[in-house]
């Protein structure tokens, strides 16, 4: 993974809309000035990527108003 994905600002939370039967974390931060969404899980030290993709328009109308509160 590009870790200047959690560098700066970024917002984070537990992926339980299911029993995954792991952790499963979404991320949405900047990488290359673009929102991505980040799907991932934790592994020992390290973090397993479930799935990256570009922020839709609803998830960029979110962390505006989010990261403006």
């Amino acid at each position: 993974m590009r870790p200047e994905v959690f560098d700066g600002r970024c917002l984070a939370f537990e992926d339980k809309r299911i029993a995954y039967g792991e952790e499963r974390c979404i991320t949405l931060g900047h990488l290359d000035g673009r929102l991505v969404v980040i799907a991932h899980t934790p592994r020992g030290e390290n973090t397993r990527v479930i799935s990256m993709r570009k922020a839709n328009s609803r998830e960029r109308v979110w962390t505006k108003m989010f990261w403006r509160g």
